[in-house]
């Protein structure tokens, strides 16, 4: 009986310490970005650098392009929401024209 005992705290114990670990685990893998605000805001600091020469134009082209995704991406799961494509905001609408901004600047 006190092997069934010892058996079940021990299990107890990986369970709790599996669970801690998972917690863990998830709070790093978490992005620390902020969406579309962050995205702006890092896109200004790239074309600052650029203009800077800190960046060559390459290095900008790429940095732009990858971000212009990333914000493609997170506009498109607000879009899914039908209550944010009848009522969009005037934040929405900024964000719009970041995307359309970005993408114009991509076809140059």
């Amino acid at each position: 009986m006190t092997h069934l005992i010892g058996l079940i705290k021990g299990a107890t114990a990986l369970a709790i310490f599996i669970a801690i670990s998972w917690y863990v685990l998830a709070r790093l893998r978490r992005p620390h970005v902020a969406p579309q605000e962050s995205i702006s805001g890092t896109l200004r600091r790239y074309e600052e650098a650029y203009r800077n020469g800190d960046l060559s134009l390459e290095e900008y082209k790429a940095i732009r392009a990858t971000l212009a995704t990333a914000l493609k991406t997170s506009m498109d799961e607000e879009t899914s929401s039908a209550v944010f494509l009848e009522t969009g905001t005037s934040d929405s609408a900024e964000k719009r024209a970041k995307l359309l901004e970005l993408l114009e600047a991509e076809r140059r």
